[in-house]
């Protein structure tokens, strides 16, 4: 019987992708298109200190037995047998199976809120110069970076209330077009109104200094700036080499 955690150890996951994905070198993680969906840009890295894959596109993630378990479509127990030596063929009943993802593209396996319940929320509320109202709240449709509605979230000038009380990571909310060649990048939804009035550019709430990756990657081929409100949120957004700073600063 293989020792699992004995395996884990032994196994470095820059060459088991390798095997079947191509990896380059970038920084000090490894990157290449994701095998699990259709893209033309990479966003599948490697870390290597880490020992994980993690697609900022579609949410893939896991370490090399996972890997393993995905693109052959296998068991646990399988992956770790081929891994293992005890079998060097691929079953004759498995193939690689491309992970289908819906258009809707949000990343750490996600799905987007069920439409039907969104829109039973929103029957009951009060519509008002084309914005839906909840009592004192505003509600705010979140989509994806692509513009399909995801979710739903509610504002009062001051805090943020989630739909069923979850944030979606992926969800976000436009202010403009995202075909502009500069595009800003708030971490709050107040600093995203003052920005877009301020500047008139296109900005893109993002809520949540985890979601700044995933956001910027869908991103990469415009000209981004950061507005943040956290340390934690300046941290990932140098991390990506963005520019960033807090609201005043930004206005300077």
């Amino acid at each position: 019987m293989i020792d699992v955690e004995q395996l884990k150890s032994s196994l470095n996951i820059v060459d088991v992708i390798d095997n079947y994905v191509p990896l380059k070198k970038a920084g000090k993680n490894y990157t290449a298109c994701c095998p699990f969906h259709g893209e033309k840009t990479p966003s599948f890295t490697v870390d290597e200190n880490k020992q994980f894959y993690h697609c900022f596109g579609c949410g893939a993630h896991g370490d090399a037995i996972g890997f393993i378990q995905d693109y052959f479509n296998m068991e646990f127990i399988e992956a770790v047998k081929m891994l293992g030596g005890e079998s060097d063929k691929i079953p004759v009943d498995k193939v690689r199976q491309n992970i289908t993802r819906s258009k809707i593209r949000l990343p750490l396996n996600k799905d987007p809120h069920n439409a039907n319940d969104v829109d039973k929320f929103l029957s009951r509320c009060e519509l008002m110069s084309g914005h839906y109202f909840y009592n004192q709240w505003q509600v705010l449709r979140l989509t994806d970076i692509n513009k399909n509605n995801i979710s739903i979230a509610l504002y009062d000038g001051f805090e943020i209330k989630f739909f069923n009380k979850e944030f979606l990571y992926g969800s976000c909310h436009i202010f403009g077009d995202l075909s502009d060649k500069e595009i800003i990048l708030c971490e709050t939804y107040k600093d995203a109104l003052k920005a877009r009035a301020a500047m008139n550019k296109t900005c893109v709430c993002f809520f949540n200094d985890k979601n700044l990756f995933f956001i910027a990657s869908q991103l990469k081929d415009k000209k981004l700036m950061v507005i943040s409100n956290s340390q934690e949120c300046d941290h990932k957004a140098d991390d990506l080499n963005l520019i960033y700073g807090r609201f005043k600063e930004c206005m300077n």
